[in-house]
C-alpha cells in the first residue's frame, strides 16, 4: 500500500492531481467489491486497513485540490456522503433491525433525543444495553457518534442482496439500518438481504448485536 503525503499531492499538476484522486476512489471501490463478493473467503481485515489508509489519502488529494485548483467537483455520491458528514451531530436515533423470519427481527436502537441510551427490542421487551468503548468506559452520545462516524455507513449502498451475484437463498438473514436526525433532513436507509457491506461487523461489534455471531 502506498502512503502518499500532503506533499507528494502539492507536487501535482493539476490534471496529475484529479486523476491521483479518481485512482484513489477507484482503488477503494475494487477493495469492496473484493470484500463484498459472496465467494471471498479470505481475511478482511488487511484490505480493510487498506481502505482506511486509501481513504485518508482521498481526503488529503482533496484538500489540495481545494487549495490549489479550488472547489473539487464532487459527484452524487460524494454530496451525499459530505452532507451525512456535516449533520452527523444532528442524528437523534440509530435504529439497526437484523434477524429472520423464523426468530423474529429485534431492534437495537441507539437514542440521542434526552439521555443517551443504548437499548433492545424484541417482541414485547426492552433491554437497555450497557456499551463500553475500546478502554472500557461507558459510551457517551459524542463518543459513540464517533465511534459510529468511523464506519462510514454513508458510503454504503442503499440495499444489498445476493441475487446480483445470481444466488437466490430462502429466508436467512435480514437486516435494515435507519439513521433518523432532528432537524428536516429525510431519514437515511440502508438494508440487506443475506449481503453485507464490507466492514458490517463494525457495526454489529458497536451495537454488541449477536445475531449473526
Amino acid at each position: 500500500m502506498d502512503n502518499l503525503d500532503k506533499h507528494t499531492f502539492e507536487n501535482d499538476a493539476p490534471t496529475e492531481l484529479y486523476s491521483r484522486i479518481r485512482g484513489l476512489k477507484q482503488r477503494i471501490g475494487r477493495l469492496k467489491n473484493q470484500l463484498e463478493h459472496p465467494d471471498y473467503n479470505e481475511s478482511a481485515a488487511e484490505k480493510i486497513e487498506d481502505i482506511e489508509s486509501l481513504r485518508k489519502q482521498l481526503v488529503l488529494a482533496k484538500q489540495v485540490y481545494s487549495q490549489k485548483i479550488g472547489d473539487y467537483p464532487m459527484s452524487n455520491k460524494e454530496q451525499a456522503i459530505d452532507m451525512f458528514e456535516r449533520n452527523l451531530q444532528n442524528v437523534s436515533k440509530i435504529v439497526l433491525t437484523i434477524g429472520g423470519f423464523f426468530a423474529g427481527y429485534p431492534h437495537y436502537v441507539a437514542d440521542f433525543s434526552d439521555d443517551f441510551s443504548v437499548y433492545k427490542e424484541y417482541f414485547d421487551s426492552k433491554e437497555m444495553i450497557h456499551l463500553l468503548d475500546k478502554l472500557n468506559r461507558p459510551y457517551t452520545k459524542v463518543s459513540f457518534l464517533a465511534e459510529f462516524n468511523n464506519i462510514h455507513v454513508e458510503e454504503w449502498n442503499k440495499s444489498y442482496s445476493l441475487r446480483k451475484f445470481g444466488y437466490e437463498i430462502l429466508d436467512g438473514t435480514q437486516w435494515e439500518l435507519k439513521i433518523y436526525y432532528s432537524n428536516d433532513i429525510a431519514p437515511l436507509n440502508y438494508s440487506g438481504n443475506n449481503h453485507y457491506p464490507y466492514n458490517f461487523e463494525q457495526l454489529l461489534q458497536l451495537f454488541n448485536a449477536k445475531e449473526m455471531s
